[in-house]
């Protein structure tokens, strides 16, 4: 007999961390519906709704904004209209296909626009890690001028610099 696999540690932690971010979002949309604050409601009245395009990865940070973003789209006095979710191929990993099918089917399950985005990493002086983040934020900003969005928005969560550490320690950088 062989035993069931364990969750890895991080893994748990990280779902658990995106876990709880996704559920206190829920929980302040929730009051902010029970309020009932009229004055968001007047103002937003007035106010043209809002485009805001969410940069998707296909990693927990980014799926929990993209779901957030995508209810309170759904929400009356938000003052968002629309969802645009961006995903940015950099065509770095062998799953990179996969990702932009992954993040594609998520947005169309949340009944969001999809727009990916297929991009070159021009390798600098600083490393293939910011050379592709660069090209990403770039990607992101056109995509907005495309969309007409006024907001662009990116997840990270707080332990990023770890995530980060630990891939280039497993990769045997120094």
């Amino acid at each position: 007999r062989t035993r069931p696999k364990r969750p890895d540690s991080l893994d748990e932690l990280l779902v658990n961390a995106a876990g709880a971010a996704l559920r206190r979002a829920q929980a302040r949309l929730e009051a902010v519906d029970r309020s009932g604050d009229e004055a968001l409601r007047r103002r937003s009245a007035r106010r043209q709704a809002i485009t805001a395009v969410v940069g998707v990865s296909g990693g927990r940070d980014s799926t929990a904004l993209l779901q957030v973003m995508a209810g309170l789209a759904r929400k009356r006095g938000t003052g968002l209209g629309e969802v645009v979710a961006v995903h940015v191929h950099h065509g770095i990993s062998r799953h990179a296909d996969a990702w932009l099918a992954h993040c594609e089917a998520a947005a169309g399950a949340l009944g969001l626009r999809f727009v990916g985005r297929q991009v070159t990493v021009q390798r600098s002086g600083r490393g293939l890690e910011a050379a592709a983040r660069d090209a990403r934020y770039e990607a992101l900003a056109d995509v907005a001028a495309d969309v007409g969005a006024q907001v662009v928005c990116c997840a990270h969560h707080r332990d990023d610099r770890v995530e980060t550490f630990l891939i280039q320690w497993m990769r045997g950088a120094g």
